[in-house]
Parts: C-alpha cells; sequence; structure tokens
C-alpha cells in the first residue's frame, strides 16, 4: 500500500537501520534516554507518572545549542511536557495543549477527552514550520513528537476520515495515522 508516501521518501535518501532497539518501552523514559545516551534507570526515569528529566543531565538539545544551533522543539504527547523537563535546552519549546487526565492541571490546557483531542501531526508540522522561519540563520535543531500512531492517536479516527483504499483494512485506522502522519 501507498501508506506513507512522504516517510517512504524520506527514508530513501537517508540511512535505515534493520535492527533497532528502544532503552524503554514507553515514551518518557525512551525519549529521555535517546537525548541523553543515558539508560533510563541512570537518568532516573522509569516510572510511568512522575518521574522528570533532570537538570543535571545534557540533553542533545543542550549540546547543540551550545555549539551553535538554534533547537526548537514540538510535542503533541503530554508526556513530554515542560512539567518532566523535556524543554531543557530548547531556544523554543511548544508542549502539547492536552494532559492526560492523572496529570496535574495546567493553564491553558485541558485533560484529554473526545472534546479535547491531541494535536494532529499537520497542526504540530504547521507550527515547526513558521518557528523554523522565524528562527535566525544558521542550523537548527528541530525535534517533534507527534500522536497518530499512539493507541490514543489513531483510535480516535473516525470511519469518515479513512481513505476509501484503506478502508476494508482491519488495521485501517492504524493506516490512516501512518498516512496523515
Amino acid at each position: 500500500r501507498n501508506t506513507s508516501p512522504e516517510i517512504d521518501e524520506y527514508a530513501r535518501g537517508g540511512t535505515q537501520f534493520m535492527r533497532v532497539i528502544s532503552q524503554a518501552p514507553w515514551t518518557r523514559s525512551s525519549i529521555g534516554s535517546f537525548l541523553t545516551s543515558l539508560n533510563p534507570r541512570t537518568i532516573g526515569i522509569y516510572k510511568e507518572k512522575w518521574d522528570i528529566l533532570q537538570d543535571r543531565f545534557v540533553t542533545l538539545a543542550e549540546a547543540l545549542k551550545e555549539n551553535g544551533y538554534h533547537t526548537i522543539g514540538l510535542t503533541a504527547n503530554p508526556h513530554l511536557n515542560r512539567t518532566f523537563n523535556f524543554h531543557q535546552g530548547f531556544d523554543s519549546y511548544t508542549d502539547g495543549r492536552v494532559l492526560f487526565e492523572w496529570m496535574n492541571p495546567e493553564d491553558g490546557k485541558k485533560a484529554f477527552s473526545k472534546k479535547a483531542m491531541l494535536p494532529r501531526a499537520k497542526e504540530v508540522f504547521s507550527k515547526a514550520l513558521m518557528e523554523i522561519e522565524a528562527s535566525p540563520r544558521g542550523p537548527v535543531y528541530l525535534q517533534i513528537n507527534i500522536m497518530e500512531v499512539h493507541t490514543t492517536g489513531y483510535r480516535s479516527i473516525k470511519k469518515d476520515q479513512i481513505d476509501a483504499d484503506l478502508a476494508d483494512d482491519p488495521n485501517a485506522r492504524y493506516l490512516q495515522a501512518v498516512r496523515m502522519a
């Protein structure tokens, strides 16, 4: 299927790894490990709820900023919001606008529900383009986290949002989410 033409095109021009091992099975500890090059237990992020990325660990964004990069981060995932210190080292960082029900209330953010959905990739990417256009000349590090292919993302796709060529597939909502991303 032609499910992810943009991702496929990008992959053809880059390096593909046939074997990848994640340091953790969930977002916050995995991304924390990715950004610091340290094991989740070393950085203290291995529990589900309140572990934060401590300032004492140098992130990829901090290292790049120190070396002349303008750093921009955007996330649709509440697990990577400022509350958990994932904005560390970014010149500009945009949190997701919703929170999961167990998270503490924050100004301007609503609890995730059918009325308060996670931002779609298109919205996050549009904001990223505006941030890049507004950034100073020179190298830019752009980090984006979207939610389409997470359970909370693809389950929100309705039947009328599924492209005709995917509609008969038992995984249609997931495939549509990949296409949207």
